[in-house]
């Protein structure tokens, strides 16, 4: 939920600054160039994040196998 919270505030915030930035250095020519920039800096962050979870799934489904192994190895068997 605070991750909708950063991506719309980031992008009220990039909403306000591209006009100002385009007034700032005169050069109508270049707002592609921000959006651009901008979109591409998000989808980059959107698959780091989804490695980062994938891995993080990994590594808790591992650590579960472990803990059952030994577990089950720590079991008497009669």
């Amino acid at each position: 939920m605070v991750s909708y919270g950063v991506f719309a505030y980031e992008n009220t915030l990039a909403a306000n600054l591209r006009p100002q930035l385009v007034f700032e250095f005169g050069e109508l020519g270049k707002l592609p160039i921000l959006t651009i920039a901008y979109s591409l800096g998000g989808t980059t962050m959107s698959l780091i994040w989804s490695v980062l979870g994938l891995l993080a799934s990994i590594v808790e489904k591992l650590m579960i196998e472990e803990g059952e192994s030994s577990m089950a190895a720590s079991i008497p068997s009669y």
